[in-house]
């Protein structure tokens, strides 16, 4: 009886071997066989700029488009689809790399890479231990082999609202506006004019007899509830001392009617920059990297922007193009050094001499940021799916915290 036991127990163990052994085959095999299916039919062949030399490279770019599936909304006033994401087709205008941009989630089994933007992603709980644990079950239950998983956040940390421990593990990339990331989508650039030349690299030579006449200063802003940077109480302290006028929901003032994000987003900054000599770029939260397009559209439509962030402005910008107000003592300090720009126009056109050597880029935020995406891919080999980033494998502390080999500390400051 023993013995037929303990044939039994190994009979049942070399089974259980043999299942695991087979199923963990087909997992693995899955991908390449069902990518081998779609290069017979000539859908998306396996490509990769890696793979080529300088010439076949530049042809494979131009055959071959990488595929990218969004699985979670962005903007979802927007509209369904592609239009949440700013795109009004599949495909970049002006991107030198060439991708194919989807929400379907029918093509996830050929996707290259799927983004998620992890504020939007679904949450389940069920039970007291889901609320726990957060389980999250709007995930894939796989991942297609040589696939690129990519957790994305425009976002501050303070805004983040979601457990990210149970993601660790899981994305091969982050995409965020932070500078470690491993697809850097800042939101803005300034370019020397050797790079590019644009429509706003060139001082205005009637700048000027232009500044004459120009209010003080302006400030854009229509989240009037408390932020964490304290950006409210600051702005308000400094009007006690020179005058501000305030556009958007927390104003008296109105640019322009709001079409949504997609639709032109800095007409209102075209239509108050010949008016105004700065611009408070407030940012909501002090947290690192985290400077936002109101910095760069003050730079790019004439205004001197009042920077209040944590982020290095002088890794984005020259620093003779930018007042930074954590820099002095007081709101009244500040105040103080405005007026006196304001009585000195030649001291204040020297916040325009960085026009002479740069531009401001003038491509839309998410175009580029799309466009960056696509790049890596392109010049990634496809084994490296496998493999996951620094920031991706550590993902929370990473995200919440700036660390380095010796120390960590928060992404994020309080407010002043």
């Amino acid at each position: 009886m023993g013995l037929k036991t303990q044939h039994c127990r190994l009979t049942c163990g070399l089974v259980i071997t043999l299942i695991f052994f087979a199923t963990y085959t087909l997992l693995q095999n899955s991908g390449p066989r069902l990518r081998d299916y779609y290069r017979r039919k000539n859908i998306l062949p396996i490509v990769r700029l890696a793979d080529y030399d300088t010439d076949d490279a530049q042809e494979a770019k131009r055959l071959y488009p990488r595929q990218i599936l969004f699985w979670t909304s962005l903007i979802k006033e927007e509209g369904e689809g592609l239009r949440a994401f700013c795109f009004k087709s599949k495909h970049l205008q002006n991107c030198p790399y060439k991708c194919d941009f989807t929400t379907d989630r029918s093509y996830f089994e050929i996707a290259d890479a799927v983004v998620f933007d992890c504020r939007n992603l679904k949450i389940k709980k069920k039970t007291i231990w889901d609320w726990l644990w957060d389980e999250h079950d709007d995930i894939p239950e796989f991942r297609m082999h040589r696939q690129f998983w990519v957790f994305h956040m425009m976002e501050a940390p303070v805004h983040t609202w979601i457990n990210l421990k149970p993601f660790e593990g899981l994305f091969n990339w982050t995409m965020t506006y932070r500078r470690d990331s491993d697809v850097y989508i800042p939101y803005g650039r300034l370019k020397t004019k050797q790079t590019e030349v644009g429509k706003y690299g060139t001082v205005d030579l009637n700048l000027t007899h232009s500044i004459h006449g120009r209010k003080l200063a302006a400030w854009v802003v229509s989240n009037c509830r408390f932020q964490p940077s304290g950006r409210e109480q600051y702005a308000h302290e400094l009007q006690k001392y020179i005058p501000v006028d305030i556009y958007g929901q927390c104003g008296s003032l109105n640019c322009t009617s709001y079409n949504g994000i997609c639709e032109d987003p800095v007409t209102c900054y075209k239509a108050i920059g010949p008016k105004y000599k700065f611009y408070l770029a407030f940012e909501n939260s002090l947290c690192v990297d985290y400077i936002t397009e109101k910095f760069y559209n003050a730079l790019r439509f004439g205004m001197v922007p009042v920077v209040f962030g944590y982020g290095d402005y002088s890794r984005v910008a020259p620093k003779s193009s930018y007042i930074e107000a954590r820099s002095f003592e007081s709101p009244k300090q500040l105040a103080e050094y405005l007026l006196f720009l304001h009585t000195h126009p030649e001291e204040y056109l020297k916040y325009f001499e960085w026009r002479k050597s740069y531009l401001v880029h003038d491509v839309y935020y998410f175009e580029d940021a799309w466009c960056s995406l696509c790049e890596k891919l392109w010049k990634t080999p496809a084994n490296a799916s496998y493999q996951q980033s620094a920031s991706a494998s550590d993902l929370e502390r990473w995200w919440y915290h700036t660390t380095n080999e010796v120390s960590s500390k928060p992404a994020c400051q309080h407010s002043m």
